[in-house]
C-alpha cells in the first residue's frame, strides 16, 4: 500500500502498460493451469491435483521469500479468517478442476467469472461496503452476459456446468477474506499460510482412501505448471484486493478537510493524514502540540535513581503503526523532498551531529506537533 505525497502522481503510460501486461500473464496463467489440469485429470483426482499444487507452491513460496527476505512477514495474527478463505478456495479449486474435465472450457471461464458479481453482493454482508447502483448495474449487466455464453436450459443443465458456478461463489468468498487479510497481513504471509492449509486439507481429502497416485516424469512438468499458475492467480488476486483498499483510503483522505490539511506537509501522504488524524481523533484532548510526541511514542525514555540520570531510547508507546508512518514521512522529507525547508535542514543539521536514524525520529516527533497544531487550528503547512 503506497502512501505518496500530496499531490498525487498521475499515472504514466508505463503503469498502465504494466498493468495490462500482468492481465496478460494472469490470462496465459488461467490457461495453461485449465491445460495442465485436463493433462493430469487421467491419472489424479481433483484432491490430488490440489495436494501436489500446494506442496509445490509452498516450496516455491519457502524459496522467494527467504531470497527475497520476507520470510519474517509470516505471522499467525488472523488463524480464523485464513481458514475460512482456504476452505473455501480448496472447495472452489476443487470444484474448478472438475469442471474443466467435463465441460467446454468457454463455459468454465464464463461461470467462473461470476464470482465479482458474488463478491459485489457479499462485501456489504462481510466487509461492510456499500452497494451502490453502479456496482448493481455492472452486476446485472454481467450476468447477462454470462447468460449469453452458457446459454442455460433443463436439457443442458449438468453437475459440470453446476459444479462451475459453484466454484465461482467459492473464488468470490476467497476474494472477500483475501481483502480481508491485507488490512493487516503480507502477501507472503497469506500467500504461504495459503499453501500449508490446502496442503493439509488435500493430504487429508487425497488420502482418505489410503491410496495417494504418485508423479512421474511425465505428470511432474504439468503439476509444477499447475502450482505456478495458482500462486501467479493468489497474488494477483491479493494485489488486486490490496489496489481495492489503497484506493478506498486515498478517496477517504481526499473528501477529509483535516486529511486534505495534513497531506500539505511534505512528505505526508494520504495514508499517513488518515492514520495520524484517527489517532488524534480530538486535538483538544491534548493540551499542549508536544505532548503527542509522548502519546506516540516518540520521546526518549529517562531513567532517575539516586545519582543516575540516564536518557535511553524512544518509549515507542503508543499507536505503532503512526508512529512508523510518520518515521517514514520523516525519511521521505529527508530525501524526496526538493527545496529549502527549515524542518529539513534542521533534521539534517541533527543527523551530522549524531546519526541520520536519530535524525528521523527528531523529525517525525516535530511532524507529530505540527499536524497536531494544524488539525487544532485548522490551518494549512507553511513552507519556510
Amino acid at each position: 500500500m503506497s502512501d505518496a505525497p500530496h499531490p498525487l502522481p498521475t499515472p504514466r503510460f508505463d503503469d498502465t502498460a504494466r498493468a495490462a501486461l500482468w492481465m496478460i500473464g494472469l490470462i496465459c496463467s488461467f490457461s495453461a493451469m485449465a491445460v495442465a489440469g485436463r493433462e493430469v485429470s487421467f491419472a489424479f483426482d481433483t484432491f490430488e491435483i490440489m495436494m501436489y499444487r500446494s506442496v509445490f507452491g509452498l516450496l516455491i513460496v519457502i524459496v522467494v521469500a527467504t531470497l527475497m527476505g520476507t520470510a519474517s512477514q509470516i505471522t499467525l495474527r488472523s488463524p480464523g479468517t485464513h481458514v475460512i478463505r482456504n476452505v473455501a478456495h480448496f472447495a472452489g479449486q476443487n470444484l474448478w478442476f472438475y469442471a474443466i474435465t467435463v465441460i467446454p472450457l468457454a463455459q468454465v471461464f464464463a461461470l467462473e467469472f461470476t464470482a465479482p458479481l458474488w463478491a459485489l453482493l457479499l462485501a456489504p454482508l462481510v466487509l461492510g461496503e456499500r452497494l451502490t447502483s453502479r456496482r448493481a448495474l455492472a452486476a446485472l449487466v454481467g450476468f447477462i452476459g454470462i447468460l449469453i455464453v452458457t446459454r442455460p436450459s433443463p436439457d443442458t443443465l449438468s453437475w459440470g456446468l453446476g459444479a462451475a458456478a459453484t466454484a465461482g461463489i467459492g473464488f468470490a468468498v476467497t476474494a472477500i477474506f483475501t481483502r480481508k487479510l491485507t488490512r493487516t497481513e503480507s502477501l507472503t504471509c497469506i500467500l504461504f499460510w495459503m499453501t500449508v492449509i490446502q496442503a493439509a486439507f488435500g493430504v487429508i481429502c487425497a488420502g482418505i482412501d489410503g491410496d495417494i497416485a504418485l508423479p512421474d516424469l511425465v505428470s511432474l512438468p504439468w503439476l509444477v505448471v499447475i502450482a505456478l499458475g495458482g500462486l501467479f492467480a493468489a497474488r494477483e488476486a491479493i494485489l488486486t484486493a490490496v489496489a481495492a483498499i489503497d484506493a478506498d483510503m486515498k478517496r477517504m483522505a481526499r473528501a477529509s478537510k483535516v486529511c486534505a490539511r495534513l497531506m500539505t506537509v511534505p512528505g505526508v501522504g494520504p495514508i499517513t493524514a488518515l492514520a495520524f488524524a484517527a489517532a488524534i481523533d480530538e486535538p483538544s484532548r491534548f493540551k499542549r502540540s508536544r505532548d503527542v510526541g509522548a502519546y506516540l511514542g516518540l520521546v526518549p525514555r529517562r531513567y532517575q535513581s539516586g545519582e543516575i540520570d540516564y536518557i535511553g531510547s524512544i518509549s515507542k508507546r503508543g499507536d505503532v503503526r503512526v508512529r512508523t508512518l510518520l518515521y517514514e514521512a520523516a525519511n521521505v522529507m529527508l530525501t524526496r523532498c526538493a527545496g529549502p525547508l527549515k524542518l529539513k535542514t534542521w533534521a539534517q543539521e541533527i543527523g551530522a551531529r549524531a546519526t541520520m536514524r536519530k535524525a528521523r525520529v527528531a523529525l517525525a516527533r516535530r511532524l507529530a506537533i505540527i499536524m497536531h497544531a494544524m488539525m487544532r487550528d485548522g490551518t494549512e503547512f507553511q513552507i519556510a
